[in-house]
């Protein structure tokens, strides 16, 4: 009978990242283990690798910080396209996202309040009024708050459709 070793979830995991590190990443272009310690991980034969100098190993890393940053501006101009940047003053009404879009049930509201804001703590975090006894159940970032106003406006095209013997 062909039984399989069991390993233990911690010992996985040390599999699972020890074979992450070894593996080229696809914005960097280089294995994290290569980067961090200089070591070529490749599946070529040790007799055919080129043995790389110090300086190559220092272009390496100079190369893939440049991808990286590359790939994080790419990836940023396109969140900000969709991204509307509000400015809010203390005591505006304000509607907040009502959870993370995959644990939502289908019937929640969208946006719940409108809920008075209290303190702008930051340039992108702010404290509202939500009634929670909490205070870290108050403090919001500002993708998940949208303007009671622009709100309103958005909620009354959605349900300004004809009624039967409008049109």
């Amino acid at each position: 009978m062909n039984e399989k070793k069991k390993l233990t979830w911690t010992t996985i995991a040390h599999q699972c990242t020890k074979r992450y590190n070894e593996t080229e990443h696809t914005v960097t272009g280089f294995a994290p283990k290569y980067l961090l310690e200089g070591k070529d991980i490749t599946i070529v034969p040790s007799e055919l690798k080129k043995h790389k100098t110090h300086s190559e190993l220092l272009q390496d890393r100079k190369l893939a910080l440049e991808n990286s940053m590359k790939s994080h501006n790419y990836n940023k101009e396109r969140f900000d396209k969709k991204r509307k940047n509000y400015e809010f003053n203390t005591g505006d009404l304000v509607y907040i996202e009502n959870g993370n879009r995959l644990n939502r049930k289908k019937l929640d509201e969208l946006k719940i309040g409108p809920y008075k804001m209290l303190e702008k703590i930051s340039s992108s975090i702010y404290k509202i009024d939500t009634g929670h006894s909490k205070s870290q159940s108050n403090i919001f970032h500002i993708t998940k708050l949208v303007p009671a106003k622009e709100f309103a406006v958005l909620a009354s095209d959605v349900f300004s459709f004809p009624v039967e013997g409008e049109i």
